[in-house]
């Protein structure tokens, strides 16, 4: 009988030490995910401040939102700065190719944000990494010059003048065309 409660106090300790370790790793991946998704927002807001807080505090600068983005990428695509500079800063992959193999450097190329497309080059992004589809940054860059509706979204859609300072910065780049649409 002894032998009995043993085993059974010895079970109610090990399912009380289970559940505050689930219990614990519950919580830490929720706030993983609260970090992410705040660091998302000070991306948006281009607070290079905030996002530098967060990361401190454990958001991954490398984490994929919903929409298959990181948030280099996200900064890149509406031309976050400040956000993009704090992220690169902290060690966001500048490399990193999405699921269709959109990459942050392709994000600026299309979206007219020739300062983007420097600070990422500078810091070893590849301006002839390929698409899914066989197309560089070179041709994105050339295409949204072509149809600048690209960025219609935006308050300030990008001149013809930024297209072409980013078309020269990837030829001083070494960049090629891909496969053409």
């Amino acid at each position: 009988m002894k032998k009995k409660s043993i085993f059974s106090a010895i079970a109610i300790l090990l399912l009380i030490a289970v559940g505050l370790g689930l219990v614990s790793l519950g919580y830490s991946r929720w706030h993983h995910i609260q970090l992410n998704a705040a660091l998302q927002k000070a991306v948006d807001a281009d607070d290079a401040t905030w996002a530098q807080q967060l990361l401190d505090q454990g958001a991954d600068v490398d984490a994929i939102i919903p929409e298959g983005l990181t948030a280099l990428m996200r900064a890149c695509q509406s031309g976050r700065e400040n956000a993009a500079r704090a992220l690169i800063q902290h060690g966001a992959d500048v490399r990193f190719q999405g699921v269709v193999g959109a990459s942050p450097l392709y994000l600026a190329a299309e979206y007219g944000f020739p300062n983007i497309v420097k600070m990422l080059l500078d810091k070893g992004a590849d301006p002839n990494a390929n698409t899914h589809s066989g197309h560089t940054v070179l041709d994105v860059a050339e295409s949204a010059r072509r149809v600048k509706s690209r960025s219609s979204n935006q308050l300030r859609p990008p001149t013809l003048a930024q297209f072409d300072e980013i078309i020269q910065l990837l030829h001083q780049a070494g960049a090629k065309r891909g496969k053409r649409r």
